[in-house]
């Protein structure tokens, strides 16, 4: 498995550790500087190369090697055996209160070069076209890719987040394609700066973004409990596009117009019953 963040690969560990062991107590265990523990039968990940622990061959301990723990003993330090040549070795409680992780997810730098039979990764719209390369070329037999749409960020523009609708998989996947973050040049920053059809978009959205946001704090709140009663009464409350469909009403309000009667125009234009998301048609 494979996380653009740290953070979000130690909880798909935690989660596959929780699979792993189905309910069964694990003894004895170890605590990982990821915050997860390890028991006999666990996939860890060695994060540093380390050529004083051997097993009296040629191998040694590397950065990014994943093996198997074999057991834990009481002073914290873990028998592994390594997952592609097996070789045996002991990791002694200092080497593995700082430098090992549980190793069934990973991040997608790190996971340049390795290969699995098949490889799961998760892309949140943030990442590359790079990136998204790399994830989707691990796997020998079949690589798949989960988009997180659940979560939208507060922080990227300044519009309440209860104004926004998460965006679609397929969107995310667009602005996956669409970022670019391979290496320019100044001379191709500055041709791109003098594109009109490269600003237009992002310009576009920005003032879609600071109109949203200004009628939101213009209005005054019995013109926005309005617009939730209007919204209640039509049973869109709950509908996934309500959020987006309420930002407009409100511009519609701040441009000196009934919400609830336009709203309700909307409505009468045709029939809603057979409508997987009603807001969404009268939006």
């Amino acid at each position: 498995m494979l996380a653009p963040t740290r953070e979000q690969v130690a909880q798909l560990n935690a989660a596959a550790r929780t699979a792993r062991l189905d309910g069964h107590r694990a003894q004895p265990h170890v605590d990982l500087p990821d915050g997860n523990q390890a028991s006999a039968g666990d996939t860890v990940l060695t994060r540093r190369n380390n050529r004083d622990l051997t097993n009296g061959d040629t191998a040694w301990v590397r950065n990014g090697d994943r093996w198997q723990v074999t057991a834990v003993h009481r002073d914290g330090s873990i028998d592994v055996q390594h997952l592609r040549n097996h070789n045996r070795l002991t990791l002694p409680a200092d080497y593995v209160a700082e430098f090992v992780e549980l190793g069934y997810a990973t991040t997608i730098h790190a996971a340049q070069g390795i290969t699995a039979d098949t490889c799961h990764g998760l892309l949140t719209g943030q990442e590359s076209r790079q990136q998204a390369y790399t994830m989707l070329t691990r796997g020998r037999h079949a690589n798949h890719a989960w988009l997180q749409v659940d979560n939208p960020d507060a922080h990227v523009s300044p519009v309440d987040p209860g104004l926004r609708q998460p965006a679609t998989a397929t969107q995310l996947l667009e602005a996956v394609i669409g970022h670019d973050d391979a290496p320019a040049s100044a001379t191709t920053h500055l041709h791109l700066a003098d594109r009109a059809d490269k600003l237009l978009g992002p310009a576009a959205t920005c003032y879609l973004d600071a109109i949203t946001y200004a009628a939101e704090h213009h209005l005054p709140q019995d013109v926005k409990d309005l617009i939730d009663v209007a919204g209640a009464l039509h049973g869109l409350a709950q509908a996934d596009a309500w959020p987006t469909l309420r930002s407009h009403l409100m511009l519609i309000a701040a441009n000196g117009h009934n919400p609830a009667r336009v709203l309700a125009e909307a409505a009468a234009l045709g029939g809603l019953d057979d409508a997987r998301d009603r807001a969404a048609v009268i939006d």
